[in-house]
């Protein structure tokens, strides 16, 4: 038998040791032909990717993705059912999501060892609790729930048990409490009582839930909504009759308007309240300068960060997202139509005409990779709906994944290892996973 060259001894070394190779592009076709997989809610965890995604076997049920290959993780609802995992939170190591499974209805589950595990039956024989609005205090996990004896309360779990923390709205009645927020060692949120309506409260554990201010007085309704921490202050927008829906600050046990921004009952309605850089910014409205975006300065007053569109017109400043030191969002200055901005250290500036005319190419879906790029979706007359990025310099197409002036439309952005996934129509597959090198 003739001998092997030393060369081909070694490549087949090297082709039997190789690892798997990172995947590019489709993932998968996972709902053959034009019914989408539908993968949505991605969030990275133990090194792969999870989602909610249709299997034509099991249902909608979760996925994950490690850089190699997509394979499905739970069978909640056995067989074709439908547990339509949602609400994807990390805590303590694991990967917390609620999800519909019969006799139980929808509840709080877990991954345990690979397999998902019931945390508790909260709503029994009555139907599914549908626990809502996770968020973590210390060492314990808080969120809404229905028992379906006293309504959407305040529940915690601390690892071992979950136990109710608190009725707000004694009695069967829902204190619905929404918005949790963790400040000052105390969770703050909107609860609804019957006597005071829809207002700011905070729970303190060992204390017990207490109503922080009545901004509009009796069984009317502030409705305190998008609360953010910002250093030793807790933000919100709520209602009172005297100014409309303003902002709204507390400090020290103090609640207090900030500012009459659209002066008189009218309402300026602040949105989209985002921290950057320990820079708070909003979106609010005006009668003199329309829709435009707002910061609080370092004095702790409201302030114009610039009038895109001049006059009442207003730019409608939309998706608001930090990356950093740099916000990134949409605006139509009036001329261009809704464009990719940045405001950062160098001021507030478009990114790019993308979508040149007045038409504008909505940018939207923002996700970060590497602290650098920053991916969406935008769209062209000439290649529809499309992956787009930018490092704030500029932007660029990454690829007319449906070519030409069709859309691909991508949602989902969720980056792992040197790639960045999302959920894409190639035309011919539905909605499915992608996945593209980012580096």
């Amino acid at each position: 038998m003739p001998r092997l060259p030393l060369v081909v001894l070694f490549m087949l070394l090297v082709a039997g040791c190789s690892t798997e190779s990172t995947m590019e592009g489709l993932i998968s076709d996972h709902l053959p032909g034009p019914d989408s997989g539908n993968p949505n809610e991605m969030i990275l965890f133990d090194g792969a990717l999870y989602m909610q995604m249709a299997d034509p076997a099991y249902g909608v049920e979760v996925f994950k993705y490690d850089g190699t290959g997509l394979e499905r993780v739970t069978d909640i609802e056995p067989g074709i059912g439908n547990a339509v995992p949602s609400r994807f939170t990390i805590w303590q190591d694991r990967l917390y999501f609620t999800a519909s499974r019969m006799p139980y209805g929808r509840e709080l589950f877990r991954l345990e060892d690979g397999r998902a595990r019931l945390v508790k039956d909260i709503g029994e024989d009555r139907g599914g609790s549908d626990p809502r609005s996770k968020t973590v205090m210390g060492d314990v996990l808080y969120f809404s729930a229905n028992d379906h004896k006293i309504g959407f309360e305040l529940w915690q779990y601390d690892g071992t048990e979950a136990t109710l923390a608190a009725d707000v709205e004694a009695g069967p009645s829902s204190s619905n409490p929404v918005g949790l927020t963790v400040f000052e060692d105390a969770l703050y949120f909107m609860a609804t009582v019957s006597t005071t309506g829809s207002e700011l409260y905070r729970f303190v554990p060992g204390s017990g839930a207490e109503l922080v201010a009545d901004i509009n007085p009796g069984t009317s309704s502030s409705r305190p909504q998008f609360l953010t921490v910002l250093g030793d202050a807790l933000y919100f927008s709520a209602f009172a009759p005297e100014t409309g829906i303003e902002l709204y600050r507390l400090r020290d046990g103090v609640v207090a308007l900030v500012s009459d921004l659209n002066e008189g009952t009218a309402s300026s309605s602040p949105t989209q309240l985002t921290v950057v850089d320990n820079t708070l910014y909003f979106v609010a409205s005006t009668a003199e300068m329309g829709q435009e975006l707002y910061r609080i300065n370092p004095e702790g007053s409201i302030e114009l960060v610039v009038d895109i569109a001049e006059g009442a017109q207003g730019s409608s400043p939309s998706n608001l997202f930090a990356s950093g030191n740099r916000l990134f969002f949409s605006a139509d200055d009036g001329k261009t139509g809704a464009e990719l901005w940045i405001a950062d250290g160098a001021g507030v500036r478009m990114v790019r005409d993308i979508h040149m005319g007045p038409e504008g190419s909505g940018p939207l879906h923002f996700a970060t990779f590497n602290d650098e790029w920053v991916w969406f979706t935008a769209r062209t007359a000439a290649h529809g709906a499309e992956v787009w990025r930018s490092n704030g310099t500029d932007a660029e197409l990454v690829r007319d994944i449906r070519p030409g002036p069709n859309s691909s439309s991508p949602t989902d952005f969720a980056a792992i290892g040197t790639q960045m996934c999302f959920a894409a129509n190639e035309g011919g597959t539905g909605h499915e996973l992608w996945c593209l090198e980012a580096l």
